[in-house]
């Protein structure tokens, strides 16, 4: 079989299978067929090479003596090349493809599979629908695979993993889950689940993502607590440490399991947005934590049991004077249903530091007009939106340290 048999045939299947026969909808006979053009351009050019027509049109005789096509023939020039209908089935040997039929039934069954699942059974059971309506579902088999394997081990996980340890485990490729899998895993929780309060204000899609999946234990590569102040913690082995301001420190993720205690000797707790801050910024009797950003959920236990082990302490979150830092600080009172309250983050700031605010993007913009309709920092944002400024929080800490005599004014 030629490449240029091949690819008539491959033609005609692909035409049978889009039409309304083959779907079951067209009750009279078939009439399709694919014109030579199709297969081979210059057929019906004044200027092609004759040699090429006799050799293209020796291979389609050889077609039709065989049985496996129609051909129809105008003025001895061939005008439409149509399937032997009976002989479908050998094309698909031929070619060594699958029918579509056979294809849609394994996907089927496929999302059959996922609607019984809990966290991507509607998911699931919509693409069912897409199916049996003989529309197209949202992915194709391999797809579709990937995120059902996905969704099985985050049902079950317990454990906390990384990313790549969760694609070799589901997928035996450290890459693939990143490449091909995690955005549309990620899309369809937030499409499907419950959501909604867990990532409100948060629009970077990165952020969002990583977000979602600590529900689930999965972390992008080994997370790190980053903590600074005079405090004790002790696990559930009795094993302590001691912790002081001039001495920041990172734990992992994995030594902060099994922490029983926390003692914080002083007064206040702070939470800060940005790493440069969290090292430079200063404060008698303050415990710190760099937040990284959104809140997660480890941060979210070591928060809650700094609470619960010194109550009455003073809470408050440091972060960029601009309406992602406003809602970064609402999304962590939100999730740690503490009553943190702003340092430094008002006009004040903003007019001290006035010569290194910078403009507001149009995304700023949308998110200060949703701060202003839940009511969120309302005297700030709306000087903000009416001098179109923002500042981060960098200057901020940084001239609070001391360094007032080393500034340097922007051009």
């Amino acid at each position: 079989m030629t490449e240029i048999q091949r690819q008539i045939l491959s033609l005609l299947l692909d035409k049978y299978e889009r039409s309304r026969a083959y779907a079951g909808e067209n009750l009279g006979p078939y009439r399709g067929y694919v014109k030579p053009r199709e297969v081979f351009p210059e057929y019906d050019s004044d200027y092609a090479d004759m040699d090429r027509i006799r050799d293209f049109e020796g291979q389609l005789g050889e077609l039709e003596r065989a049985g496996l096509v129609s051909v129809k023939r105008q003025n001895q020039e061939i005008s439409k090349i149509a399937p032997v209908l009976a002989r479908l089935e050998d094309y698909y040997g031929i070619l060594g493809r699958t029918s579509k039929r056979t294809m849609q039934s394994r996907l089927l069954e496929t999302y059959r599979e996922m609607a019984e699942t809990r966290l991507f059974g509607a998911f699931g059971r919509e693409q069912c629908r897409r199916i049996q309506e003989n529309r197209k579902p949202e992915y194709d088999q391999e797809k579709a695979e990937d995120l059902l394997a996905a969704c099985r081990f985050l049902e079950t996980n317990e454990e906390d993993v990384l990313e790549r340890e969760l694609s070799i485990a589901v997928f035996g490729d450290s890459k693939r889950w990143e490449n091909h899998c995690r955005k549309a895993v990620c899309g369809v929780l937030q499409r499907y689940g419950d959501y909604d309060k867990l990532l409100d204000g948060i629009e970077e899609e990165r952020e969002r993502d990583a977000v979602l999946l600590e529900e689930f234990h999965v972390f992008p590569n080994p997370a790190y607590v980053y903590l600074k102040g005079d405090v004790v913690l002790r696990w559930e082995d009795s094993q302590t440490l001691r912790l002081s301001a001039k001495r920041p420190m990172a734990l992992s993720l994995e030594a902060l399991k099994g922490l029983e205690e926390i003692r914080i000797a002083g007064h206040t707790v702070m939470t800060v947005e940005n790493l440069t801050s969290f090292h430079r910024i200063q404060r008698p009797g303050t415990f710190f934590v760099y937040l990284a950003g959104y809140h997660s959920r480890i941060k979210q236990k070591l928060l809650a049991a700094a609470a619960r082990d010194n109550p009455g302490l003073e809470w408050l979150h440091f972060g960029d004077i601009d309406p992602d830092g406003f809602c970064i600080a609402e999304h962590l009172k939100r999730c740690t249903g503490i009553p943190f309250a702003l340092y430094r983050m008002g006009i004040a700031e903003l007019l001290t530091y006035r010569d290194y605010t910078k403009p507001l993007e149009e995304n700023d913009r949308k998110k200060a007009k949703g701060l202003l309709e839940r009511g969120v920092c309302r005297e700030t944002v709306e000087y903000m939106m009416e001098h179109d400024c923002k500042l981060e929080q960098e200057i901020v800490s940084w001239q609070e340290a001391g360094f007032a005599g080393q500034k340097v004014p922007r051009a």
